[in-house]
């Protein structure tokens, strides 16, 4: 579980690195992904850190793709 975390917040901040802004389509898919994986360990995780990891994450994308702030933002409210 924590390694598939740790590959896609990897790949998040690889496209976040840098002056440039980031792709919003190659955002907008690894924030699926990570909704994707919020849900698939939801039961692991348990409701807090479901939420906090969601939450967390808001601050690493949003100022690259406001939509994927408010698609994380909408997932953690189901926490």
């Amino acid at each position: 579980m924590e390694n598939e975390f740790g590959r896609l917040q990897v790949s998040i901040g690889e496209a976040t690195k840098g002056s440039g802004p980031a792709d919003e389509t190659v955002m907008e898919q690894y924030t699926k992904d990570y909704v994707a994986l919020i849900r698939k360990y939801a039961d692991d995780l348990g409701d807090d850190e479901a939420k906090t990891r969601l939450t967390d994450e808001v601050t690493q994308v949003q100022p690259w793709c406001l939509v994927c702030g408010q698609v994380l933002l909408s997932e953690s409210e189901k926490y």
